[in-house]
């Protein structure tokens, strides 16, 4: 199984000739083969093979030969405009995410705007990480054992977690509910997202009254799905000293590890070191930054977690689909 190839042709057949679909493939087709990833992807594909007819997602990271591949459900690119027919691609940058677009006849709406050069330039080995049935862990096992040595233990939840190269399957059945025989591609329609959450506005402030410090009054302004998903980010920060929440509200301040990363890039450092630093902040390292603006240099280091855009965005999603079945 050619993985370089069945990404090129992916890519190929949905955005035939686009020069930003080709430079960002290839840039993360060099990635996977500095990594050894390739093998690791035919596997998970091999995977896939057993769950005809269901979907199979790893968790997402935001890499768009993953999204071609199937393996993720979310579409990594900029805000944009896709004609099926003719497949073109009109990009528009006056909304973060393609859902936000104002809906036009023929088009569908679509990107979630999540840059692949956080994960690209990280020299730590990123894991892929799948949710698998209980009832599989045999045939998948066979199937790995066949190409590459694994480990095995029981986790959490008396859960069996398997590795093998930088890829962790954990057969929980719970789990894999919110990965397996969804339809997650369909198309999100903003109105019905805004409908959807309606129902859980109650839910939404009681549990985020403490972080917010009964500032909840924002939830009610929520007039788009961008703005969902930056209050989404907020929510999942983990502080080590206090925050303003005035602060983590206004849009200067990073809430995302790939937030950071754009931050330090723009503000003089290398996209490697941008990456390692985001990194190191995101789990609550102290980093001695040298960027001018004392406010956000203070907001970064209060912090002991901040998650990747891919996985708000994957929480967010996942409720939404929820909400909708």
């Amino acid at each position: 199984m050619n993985i370089r190839e069945l990404v090129r042709k992916a890519a190929q057949e949905k955005y035939p000739n686009n020069k930003y679909v080709k430079d960002r493939v290839e840039s993360e087709l060099g990635y996977f083969d500095k990594n050894d990833w390739f093998k690791q992807i035919e596997i998970l594909l091999k995977i896939k093979e057993i769950y005809k007819g269901q979907n199979v997602y790893i968790f997402p990271i935001g890499l768009l030969s993953l999204y071609l591949l199937e393996l993720e459900y979310i579409n990594p690119m900029p805000a944009h405009y896709y004609e099926p027919n003719k497949k073109t691609i009109i990009f528009d940058n006056s909304a973060s995410y393609g859902v936000d677009l104002p809906k036009k006849d023929g088009f569908h709406r679509d990107g979630f705007d999540i840059t692949g050069e956080y994960i690209l330039n990280l020299k730590s080995n990123n894991a892929f990480r799948l949710y698998l049935y209980e009832k599989h862990s045999d045939v998948v096992k066979d199937l790995i054992g066949n190409i590459y040595p694994f480990k095995s233990r029981i986790i959490s939840w008396n859960a069996e977690e398997i590795s093998y190269g930088s890829t962790i399957i954990t057969f929980k059945d719970s789990f894999a509910d919110n990965f397996l025989g969804r339809d997650l591609i369909k198309q999100i329609d903003v109105d019905d997202f805004l409908l959807s959450l309606n129902p859980k506005k109650q839910d939404l402030k009681d549990i985020m009254r403490f972080f917010l410090d009964d500032n909840i009054e924002v939830l009610d302004e929520i007039k788009s799905f961008g703005e969902m998903v930056e209050l989404s980010a907020i929510l999942r920060l983990t502080r080590k000293a206090y925050v303003e929440v005035k602060k983590t509200l206004n849009p200067k301040f990073p809430r995302t590890r790939e937030d950071i990363f754009l931050y330090l890039k723009n503000n003089g450092y290398s996209s490697e070191e941008s990456a390692k630093l985001a990194n190191d902040i995101s789990f609550g390292k102290n980093t001695d930054l040298n960027i001018k603006d004392n406010m956000i240099k203070k907001y970064l280091q209060s912090f002991s977690y901040i998650t990747p855009k891919a996985f708000v965005l994957h929480l967010y999603l996942r409720d939404y689909f929820i909400a909708l079945n």
